[in-house]
């Protein structure tokens, strides 16, 4: 494969975008929401199925941010389809 740039007129129409253009900040910003949100559910959920193993007692807060995982899935999807429903327009 070649390193060169893809002509212009093989591109669909309106799909160009400019270089060092990312995405609307507030979807961006939403997105990492969702990432931070996703991980830190992510982390609860490991730790509360470790917990048995080193006999700890999790309170039932840490139970709660392992809710933290499908909210942060749902907000990534939602911030997902926010850029490229705006990427389209």
């Amino acid at each position: 494969m070649s390193d060169a740039p893809t002509p212009a007129s093989t591109t669909r129409p309106g799909t160009t975008i400019e270089p060092g253009t990312t995405g609307h900040p507030v979807s961006t910003a939403i997105i990492r929401l969702g990432i931070v949100l996703f991980a830190a559910g992510l982390i609860a959920i490991v730790i509360s199925f470790a917990a048995p193993v080193f006999h700890t007692h999790l309170s039932t807060y840490f139970y709660f941010a392992a809710m933290l995982c499908p909210l942060g899935m749902i907000i990534g999807v939602v911030g997902a389809l926010a850029s490229g429903r705006r990427q389209r327009a």
